[in-house]
């Protein structure tokens, strides 16, 4: 190698450019292509126009090449921009989460072994599936917000079951008749013993009242109690609600909290009623069978024990079946079709079955009680600011909140039931979405706390979650709780091209789901395909919207891929709900989808890290007048 010096002469000569030195072979030194070697030396010494012209032509391509490089970089630098800020706007649209199928197979099998014994609340099993999701959530890192610094919080509960049962007696112009106990007739009492055991008496002579749907809605210009007193009377009170009960964010069909069997009884209990029998007229009204009702309504039935009062409680509360119910309408010179036409429409009238039908002898139930605790799983990501910015530790923060109930119908005459989709399914995802959450708000600033709730006592109306929203940890009060979301009966059965999320029509969650949605899977929302079935109401998110909390259940599609079109129909519907729902058949299977499921659990967990992250994104009820949550 060689050294060679190079300086080029201006045309004037009155500048110079020096090219300073390099290391270049004679033969590889800069510009050679433009000389001959024979005129190589003469041209690099003394100038010439051809090496001017080479090099302002080399220096060209120099200012070129560092304005395109400028500009790559400066590109680079707005892309970048770009990316934090939205990454700082939109902290979801990014994130792809981590979701672990296997996992959620695990905490399933688990939760739905028959050594738990269907985790009925206050056994055993259920303690045992509460300290399993605890032990799940202390290896996650959260923070335990159950009593005495534990993950557990005990919900003070009672628990009332039928040992002795008389068959209900009925007078009618032909004589007595006999209404069986369990085939057409099931109940249990809304007033419980104060001791272990009690029996509750409907005297002989007491008159049976017809008052249609039992709906008593201003709003809707109904009330089906107008004019007759049911002061010590039984009321016989369809499922279900009329047709006209709909306005914009309900349509016709879609059923409104009317028409749910809490409701009869709450209403039932405002009117003055010793007792109410709601009447099973048919599968499609209820949502469920008989055979539903008969597993849901026997066995040790469950109510609150911090809010028990015995002021107007129902000493019968119960359910009659349509065979039942259209014999006592034909007492009376009815049927049930006549009495359901009847109550369709605004200017029904209750009417009382006497004369010629009433109770003919005392009916009476022989309880054996409990009062216990059920256990709720709490743990908790807090946030890493608080609502004013800073880190005060006293001072209550904003949360959201993840759940899926624990519990389920325990063992009845001999057989076990698992509970595995409902709801091993949901409280497993729970406990993954969290898992896959924290790996990604560890590292981020997060403005409210994550809440992961698994709830006891669901099946026995939502007791659990209802205490929860009494009893909400003390920095995470629920005025201060900006949305709730529920996994019940996950998606076992595959991928879906929409998702159905119950409840996010009342709310602005249903923007923020729509768009998570579109943005992973180009998947869009379908509505809930069984309105008539009041889903909404039936697990544990309700209890959140009742407390003005916009909540939702993220529910399975409808649009499978890869299946027909009539899939859901026939497999989830046709298949799961109508042969394994409530019973003792709903065990896990290995042959279990979790795609859906993983869907499920990221499109939630991309809207929960909006709200989370970003203080902009606070969720409003826009249901009803335009704040209700339902």
């Amino acid at each position: 190698m060689t050294t060679q010096n190079y300086s080029l002469q201006s045309l004037d000569e009155s500048t110079s450019i020096n090219l300073g030195t390099g290391d270049f072979p004679h033969d590889k030194a800069p510009f050679n292509e433009h000389f001959p070697d024979d005129t190589r030396t003469h041209h690099h010494t003394h100038g010439c126009l051809r090496c001017v012209r080479c090099f302002r032509s080399r220096r060209n391509v120099l200012h070129a090449t560092l304005i395109v490089t400028l500009l790559i970089l400066c590109c680079v630098s707005l892309v970048m921009f770009g990316f934090i800020v939205f990454e700082h706007f939109h902290p979801s649209q990014s994130l792809n989460l981590d979701v672990d199928a296997n996992a959620i197979r695990a905490h399933m099998q688990f939760l739905s072994q028959p050594l738990l014994g269907g985790r009925a609340p206050g056994t055993d099993g259920e303690l045992l599936a509460a300290s399993y999701l605890a032990a799940q959530m202390q290896s996650l890192d959260l923070q335990p917000a159950g009593d005495s610094g534990s993950y557990i919080q005990e919900v003070q509960l009672v628990g009332s079951t039928v040992t002795v049962a008389s068959n209900l007696i009925v007078r009618s112009p032909t004589g007595d008749v006999n209404i069986a106990w369990f085939d057409d007739f099931v109940a249990t009492t809304g007033l419980p013993c104060t001791n272990d055991t009690c029996t509750r008496v409907i005297p002989a002579g007491t008159q049976f009242i017809f008052v249609g749907y039992g709906i008593s809605a201003p709003e809707y210009s109904r009330n089906d109690w107008q004019g007759v007193s049911c002061a010590g009377r039984v009321a016989l009170v369809l499922v279900g609600q009329p047709q006209d009960i709909s306005d914009q964010q309900r349509p016709a069909g879609t059923l409104a909290y009317y028409a749910r069997w809490t409701y009869k009884y709450e209403e039932a209990r405002r009117q003055g009623c010793a007792g109410a029998l709601v009447v099973h007229q048919s599968d499609a009204a209820a949502g469920y069978g008989w055979a539903v009702v008969q597993s849901s309504n026997t066995g040790e039935q469950i109510q609150a024990g911090d809010t028990a009062s015995t002021t107007g409680a129902l000493l019968l509360e119960g359910w009659l079946s349509a065979t039942a119910a259209n014999l006592l309408a034909s007492f009376v010179g009815q049927t049930l079709t006549s009495w359901i036409a009847s109550a369709e429409t605004n200017s029904f009238k209750p009417s009382v079955l006497s004369p010629g039908c009433d109770i003919s002898a005392p009916q009476s139930l022989t309880y054996a009680t409990r009062r216990f605790v059920g256990h709720n799983v709490v743990g908790v990501l807090p946030a890493s600011s608080s609502p004013t910015g800073d880190n005060d530790d006293d001072q209550p923060q904003e949360s959201v909140v993840v759940m899926g109930h624990l519990d389920h119908l325990g063992t009845r005459n001999g057989q076990i039931y698992a509970g595995a989709v409902d709801n091993a399914s949901g409280a497993g995802m729970a406990i993954e979405l969290a898992r896959s959450l924290i790996r990604v708000l560890s590292a981020r600033s997060r403005s409210r706390a994550l809440i992961v709730l698994n709830p006891t006592a669901e099946e026995s109306g939502l007791l659990g979650s209802a205490y929860f929203t009494r009893h909400a940890p003390v920095r995470y009060p629920i005025n201060s709780t900006l949305a709730a979301v529920c996994f019940d009966i996950g998606n076992m059965w595959g991928a879906t091209r929409n998702m159905v999320v119950l409840g996010a029509q009342y709310s602005s969650l249903n923007s923020l789901f729509s768009t998570q949605a579109a943005a992973l899977y180009d998947m869009s929302l379908a509505n809930d395909p069984v309105p008539s079935q009041g889903m909404f109401f039936r697990s544990d998110h309700f209890s959140f919207a009742r407390a003005n909390v916009p909540a939702v259940w993220v529910s399975t599609g409808t649009d499978f891929i890869g299946q027909s079109a009539d899939f859901y129909n026939t497999t989830v519907q046709g298949g799961y709900f109508a042969n394994d729902y409530h019973r003792p058949s709903d065990v896990y299977h290995s042959s279990f989808s979790m795609d859906g499921a993983v869907q499920q659990i990221r499109v939630a967990g991309r809207v929960l890290v909006d709200i989370i992250t970003n203080r902009d994104v606070v969720p409003r009820c826009t249901g009803g007048s335009g704040s209700s949550c339902f």
